[in-house]
Formats: structure tokens, sequence, C-alpha cells
């Protein structure tokens, strides 16, 4: 097994690459390697780069002195590769390292300790890591593609669901205006509530997919101009409910990032409105505390029960506590909350 290039496969041990010019040195560490892992010997820069990209190196032992002088310019060029390649590399000399290449290798051997146990022992424990190492990028990886599936087919959904949405809308519109029946009135009613039911699970749905990709931006924030968008848009399911929209004090400029200020503020106050009975009130109102702003959304609905209170504010958190309207609740609106 110290013939140069040789590599044993019938192993499961992590493959190893020995780099160095010193033909004695490499046949040496060949020899103390032998039986106990599989490995490559590589004599040149352009040999140990061509293995490098080729096989599935764990760890590279390398010698950089040449001449009795260490060629830094060599190791740069190794531990670029090694980079890359996402494997290890631990020095083999007798020589004091820079602070700057202690801090880039994974480990140091000096040759006075190839003959002592402790060579072999440096060798398992950095190849077990490197292996742990290799299956938590691979499984990071696989997660990844995982999600980005995931929010591909979440984004051709929401597509794909908006367009009929949009027809079955315009529908509606059209039939209150050709229909002068007020018998007919109800059923048009409980059709627009239905598409607005559908229209507020896909947002959720798409906001609790993408909420952990958003990057936010702190810029100035009206909360009097949020608060108010916010029940412009709720302004007919309230009204449908005949829920009174309060505001107290919220002329406050916050610091932050408007799109998510302003979907907690829809979220909570969607929540008030579809968990409050018909004919109460809404409210929200702010006040200052210290450096920060304390903001509440209050209504006069049903409340929650002290043992359910822990399930609010997670994943698909569900309560006994219904929508007084048939309302439609996925349990991820006050998550989105907490979240943002």
């Amino acid at each position: 097994m110290t013939q140069e290039n040789l590599l044993v496969l019938d192993t499961e041990a992590p493959l190893l690459l020995i780099i160095s010019a010193d033909r004695r040195l490499g046949a040496y560490l060949s020899q103390r390697l032998d039986s106990h892992y599989p490995y490559l010997l590589a004599s040149t820069l352009p040999q140990a780069i061509t293995f490098l990209q080729q096989e599935p190196v764990a760890l590279i032992l390398l010698d950089i002195l040449q001449e009795d002088t260490p060629n830094w310019q060599f190791f740069e060029q190794i531990q670029q590769n090694a980079i890359e390649q996402q494997c290890a590399v631990i020095l083999i000399e007798n020589f004091p390292l820079p602070p700057a290449i202690e801090t880039a290798i994974d480990g140091y051997i000096a040759l006075s300790e190839l003959d002592t146990p402790h060579f072999l022992r440096r060798i398992a424990l950095q190849t077990k890591h490197q292996r742990r190492l290799f299956e938590k990028l691979n499984l990071i990886h696989q997660l990844n593609n995982r999600r980005e599936s995931h929010r591909q087919l979440a984004q051709i959904a929401r597509h794909d669901l908006r367009h009929p949405l949009t027809n079955i809308r315009i529908s509606e519109v059209m039939l209150r205006e050709l229909i002068l029946d007020e018998a007919t009135k109800p059923l048009l009613d409980t059709l627009s509530v239905s598409i607005k039911n559908m229209e507020m699970m896909i947002d959720d749905f798409m906001s609790a997919i993408l909420v952990g990709e958003r990057t936010l931006k702190s810029v100035a924030v009206d909360l009097q101009w949020c608060a108010d968008t916010a029940y412009l848009q709720y302004s007919a399911s309230a009204t449908h409910k005949n829920i009174a929209l309060e505001q107290g004090q919220l002329n406050f400029i916050l610091l932050g990032d408007i799109q998510a200020t302003e979907q907690i503020i829809n979220n909570l106050i969607s929540n008030a409105i579809k968990y409050s009975f018909f004919n109460s009130v809404v409210r929200i109102e702010a006040h200052q505390d210290g450096d920060f702003v304390v903001i509440r959304v209050i209504d006069r609905g049903q409340g929650v029960v002290a043992s359910e209170r822990s399930v609010l504010f997670t994943e698909f958190g569900r309560v006994s506590s219904q929508p007084t309207n048939h309302e439609v609740s996925v349990g991820l609106g006050l998550w989105i909350v907490k979240q943002l």
C-alpha cells in the first residue's frame, strides 16, 4: 500500500490525502496509515489539486517543507482547494507556525509524534469530526432544497388559486349589478365572505412559508397610518358584524419594517374582528414605555381560557373559542405576528 496514488476502496473509513514533496516522508506516512485508512499520495501541487477535485477527500496530511523551508504559497493554494472541497487540513512539520496559519488549519502534528499512538488518535478524531460536518452540511442542503421546493409550490398554488378567485369575485360584483332581487342579496353576501376567507387563507399560508426568508429593514413607520390602513381593509368585515372600530392615541413614529408592522397590526385586528361578537367594539391604542411603544388591540369577545393561553402565537395553534360568524381560521395569523 505504499505505492503512490494507491486507493483502498474496501473499507468505510474516510479517504485521506497525503501531500509531500519528500518521498521518504510520504512513504512513512503511508506505512503508518496502512490497514487503518484508505489514502491517496501526491507529491506535486497539480496532482494534489486533481485528487481534491475528483475524490471525496475528508482529511489532508500536508507537508509544506521544500528544502527545509516552508512554502507558504503552496500552503495557500492547498488550503483554498481544501476549503472549496470542504475537507480538513493537518500540517505535518517541525517548525513554529505563524499565528495566521494556526487559525487557518484544522490541526498540527510534529514529526516527532508520528511514531506515537497520538498520531492515529488525532486523525481518528479529526476524520470523525469531518464526517459529522459532512452529514450536517448534507442535511442542511437537503432541507434547503426541500424548503425551496415548498416555496415554489406555494407560489404556484397561490398564483393558480388567485386567478379563479379573481374571476369569482368579478362574477359576484356583476351579479350584484344585474340582480335586483333582495332575496338574492344574502346569497351574494355569503359568496363574498367565502371569497374573502379563501383570500385570507392563501395569504396566511404564503406568509407562514416565507416569513423566515424576509429581510426586514428599519425605517420610520407612522403607526397612525398603519392603523388607518388596517381599519380600511377590514371595515367591510366589521360592518357586516356591526362591530365599531375605535382608535386611541396612535400618534407615534416607530423605527421598524413598515410592511411587517402593517402585517402585525392587520393580523391582530383581523383576529379581533373574527372572534368578536356582533354589535361589539374592537379598539387599537398605544402608549410609550421608555424607548418602546406598546400597541394594544382590544376586543370584547369570548376571551381565551387560562389553560389554552400557551397555545396562542404557536404554529397552527387552536383554542376552543370559535369565530363568531363562521370565519375561517387556520391557526397561523398570531404565529406570523410572533415571528415578525
